[in-house]
């Protein structure tokens, strides 16, 4: 009898024992669980937030997302303020997709057509899409069709040269001969610091804090010498060409929109 009683104390002994570890096991899995230290916690907003968010593949959101990614730069450029003083046939203006020096002139086909057009009695394009024939805008020489292994197959011509940031557009076009490219005849007929305009291909604005200077140049609008003076501050034409849309230089902004 005395052994019965002892041995239900020593079971119910183990079993308070079992539960109290139990329990204790139970409290150090909690306690785990609900780590609330402030990194756990970032953490965990972190990963319910990922969980819970939606991402937007729809083509219309695609293209306005790579649309705020691009880089937008400054469209400006150096013209002659009158294209056709340089010029005796082409009389194409305006602008294109393609707006300052550097580059190969992607405007051909306009600029011959234009030539071709103006020109009387030329040879007739035999080769579509790069155009051909037509007559010498420095010489008035009649030009041959680019099917031809001759010196007087036309090319185009950058009136004010790339290298001196000449707009890639129908202003700044006209045709010559390829013997005529960059001879010095033809480098010598090119306009000088009076005959040129700096042109916006597209609207720009320029602002200036320091000095209230904020202007607004429409699109194929010449840039004013007050404009000018603040593009210098801003580091000179080269780099505003360079610079991205919305670009600051010594106080100096200088938007396109």
């Amino acid at each position: 009898m005395s052994a019965q009683i002892e041995m239900q104390k020593d079971n119910k002994s183990r079993a308070v024992a079992n539960f109290v570890t139990q329990k204790k096991s139970n409290a150090k899995q909690v306690v785990g669980f609900l780590d609330n230290r402030p990194e756990a916690a970032a953490q965990r907003k972190i990963l319910e937030t990922l969980r819970n968010s939606y991402i937007d593949k729809s083509p219309e959101n695609i293209w306005k997302t790579e649309k705020r990614n691009t880089i937008q730069r400054v469209h400006i450029g150096v013209e002659p303020t009158n294209p056709d003083n340089f010029r005796t046939v082409t009389r194409v203006t305006g602008s294109t997709t393609a707006h300052y020096g550097g580059g190969p002139m992607n405007i051909h086909a306009g600029v011959y057509n234009s030539n071709i057009a103006n020109g009387p009695g030329v040879i007739p394009v035999a080769l579509p899409g790069l155009g051909g024939g037509g007559i010498s805008d420095h010489s008035n020489q009649q030009l041959l069709d680019r099917g031809n292994a001759s010196n007087y197959v036309p090319e185009i011509d950058h009136i004010v040269p790339s290298a001196a940031l000449g707009s890639n557009s129908y202003s700044n076009a006209r045709v010559i001969s390829q013997s005529e490219n960059n001879s010095p005849a033809v480098n010598a007929n090119r306009p000088n610091v009076g005959q040129i305009s700096t042109i916006a291909h597209h609207r720009i604005n320029i602002q200036n804090p320091m000095t209230g200077y904020n202007n607004n140049v429409n699109a194929r609008g010449a840039l004013a010498a007050p404009d000018m003076a603040e593009v210098g501050t801003f580091g000179g034409l080269q780099a505003a060409i360079n610079a991205a849309s919305g670009t600051t230089n010594n106080n100096v902004t200088i938007t396109e929109f």
